[in-house]
């Protein structure tokens, strides 16, 4: 699991497991290998993002207000994002929603968070 995998490494990206078993064997392992959350299908929009926000109440340690990974670059105090040279127009909605995705401050990482 990749959860296991950043743990390891001390990772410290929150982690959701979305899935459509729900037993309790699989909710404890999933926990065990290092999800902080569990969501078994069927789960609405709104149960998730309530999940989310969660998650984001938790202390964390802020490193940055730029995220970066490869040649994409989010400036949080900017509200800009580019990949390469690029600028790329996002609406309000859509940049609160990358910024909700990737919650934990790095000054750059070589590979997705998940």
């Amino acid at each position: 699991m990749v959860g296991r995998t950043l743990r390891e490494k001390k990772n410290p990206t929150p982690i959701i497991m979305l899935t459509a078993r729900g037993d309790l064997p699989t909710k404890i392992q999933a926990l065990d290998m290092g999800a902080d959350d569990f969501l078994a299908k069927p789960f609405s929009f709104d149960e998730l993002l309530a999940h989310l926000r969660a998650l984001l109440r938790r202390p964390r340690q802020i490193r940055s207000n730029i995220l970066r990974l490869g040649d994409l670059k989010l400036d949080i105090k900017k509200r800009e994002v580019t990949r390469g040279r690029k600028i790329i127009n996002l609406s309000r909605k859509e940049f609160a929603y990358w910024n909700i995705c990737w919650p934990i401050r790095v000054p750059r990482l070589s590979a997705p968070p998940f």
